[in-house]
C-alpha cells in the first residue's frame, strides 16, 4: 500500500490583510488607549531621566517599555479572541489586562527561550535560524489563547506554521516592507522640521504597531482555522480554541487559499492496495 500523502490547506495571505483591516476599525479605539496607558507614563519617566542625566532612570525606563511591550501585545491578542468569537468587540480594559497578567512570565520565558534559539541558528547556520523563527511565528498568541506551557506553545507554532513557512515568510516581507516606507516618511518629515518627524514617529507607532501586533494574531487564528479549530462562538476573549465539525472549516472566516485546496482535492491519489 502507498504511504498517504498529507495535504495542507495553504493560507490566502490577501484574506489575512483584509481581515486585519476588519478588525482593526473597530478595536481601535481600545488600542490606542491601551498604547497611551501604558507607554505614555514610561515616556514621561525616560524624558526625566533624560533631563537629569539619571542613567539609573533610563534604564528602569527601557525595563518598563519591554514589559509594556509584552502586555501590550497579549492586549492585542484577546481583543483579536474577542472579535474572532463573536464579530464585536465587547471587553473591556480591565477584564483583558487581567486576563493578560498571569502569563507575563509565561511570555518572558517564550520570548527568551526563541530569541536564544533563534539566535543560535542564525549564528552558525544561516537558513536554519530564518526556518525557526517562522516557526515561532504565532508562539505569542498560542501562549496566550491555549495556555499552555512554554516549550508546548513552541512546538504548538511549529505544528500550525508547518506547509505554510513560504506564505508567512511573504507576510512578514510586506510587514518589514511598509516599516522601511514609515521610516522613509518620518525621516523626510524630520528633514523639514524635527518637530513633524517627533509627531510622525508617534503618531505613526501608535496607528502601526497594534496593527502589526494583529497581524500575528490573525495570522495565529487562521492557521488554526486551517487546521479545523476556530474560537468557541459567542466565547469572548479566555474561550480557547474549539475543533470544528470539519477539518478546516473556517469559524469566522480564515484566511484559506480556496484556490489551493481546491487543486489539491483535485489531485488527491486514491489509495491502492
Amino acid at each position: 500500500m502507498n504511504s498517504p500523502i498529507t495535504y495542507v490547506p495553504q493560507l490566502n495571505i490577501g484574506e489575512l490583510f483584509r481581515r486585519v483591516g476588519e478588525i482593526y476599525k473597530p478595536a481601535f479605539k481600545a488600542f490606542w488607549l491601551v498604547l497611551l496607558s501604558l507607554f505614555v507614563p514610561i515616556a514621561v519617566l525616560a524624558g526625566i531621566g533624560i533631563l537629569v542625566k539619571g542613567p539609573v532612570i533610563i534604564f528602569i525606563a527601557y525595563i518598563l517599555f519591554f514589559l509594556a511591550a509584552l502586555w501590550f501585545v497579549g492586549i492585542v491578542v484577546k481583543i483579536v479572541e474577542d472579535v474572532e468569537a463573536d464579530g464585536t468587540f465587547d471587553s473591556s480594559i480591565r477584564e483583558l489586562i487581567g486576563m493578560v497578567s498571569p502569563r507575563i512570565p509565561s511570555l518572558i520565558l517564550l520570548a527568551v527561550s526563541t530569541y536564544a534559539v533563534i539566535y543560535v541558528g542564525l549564528f552558525f547556520l544561516l537558513i536554519p535560524g530564518i526556518i525557526v523563527a517562522l516557526k515561532m511565528t504565532v508562539a505569542v498568541p498560542a501562549l496566550f489563547v491555549e495556555e499552555k506551557r512554554v516549550f508546548e506553545t513552541m512546538a504548538r507554532s511549529a505544528e500550525l506554521t508547518r506547509g505554510n513557512l513560504w506564505k508567512i515568510l511573504g507576510v512578514i516581507v510586506l510587514i518589514y516592507l511598509a516599516l522601511l516606507v514609515f521610516i522613509l516618511v518620518v525621516f523626510a518629515l524630520s528633514e523639514i522640521t524635527p518637530i513633524l518627524g517627533v509627531i510622525g514617529a508617534v503618531a505613526g507607532f501608535i496607528a502601526i504597531y497594534p496593527y502589526l501586533a494583529m497581524v500575528y494574531s490573525v495570522l495565529y487564528f487562521d492557521l488554526a482555522a486551517l487546521h479545523g479549530q476556530t474560537v468557541m462562538a459567542g466565547g469572548g476573549p479566555g474561550a480557547g480554541l474549539e475543533q470544528a465539525a470539519e477539518q478546516g472549516s473556517l469559524g469566522q472566516g480564515g484566511a484559506v487559499d480556496p484556490g489551493a485546496t481546491q487543486q489539491l482535492e483535485q489531485e488527491r491519489p486514491e489509495d491502492q492496495a
